[in-house]
């Protein structure tokens, strides 16, 4: 929120829970719209968010409880799972432009 000033006034569709097995990734991409993805940290392997930053990607934290937002026009990517099962919860959230 500090870094990118972004203000949540609600949700603009349900909440979506993903689940990515072994195998599973989801290359560079950008989204329409702004997601929050949040992702548990239970016994996977790989599985990271990446942001493009150049020059070298930046992983999220990964880490128990932890919430993640930011502008989905952002090239983003989910690293590829390589053990036991990746769950997230995505939520895509709406408010006024950036300030």
């Amino acid at each position: 929120r500090q870094q990118a000033r972004l203000v949540v006034a609600g949700l603009e569709s349900p909440l979506k829970i993903q689940r990515y097995e072994p195998g599973d990734f989801h290359g560079w991409h950008v989204d329409l719209g702004a997601p929050g993805p949040r992702g548990a940290r239970w016994d996977y392997a790989g599985g990271e968010l990446r942001s493009f930053d150049p020059p070298d990607p930046r992983a999220a934290p990964q880490q128990l409880g932890c919430a993640i937002g930011f502008p989905s026009y952002l090239p983003h990517e989910l690293a590829e799972v390589t053990r036991g099962t990746r769950y997230a919860l995505t939520a895509w959230a709406v408010g006024p432009p950036f300030r």
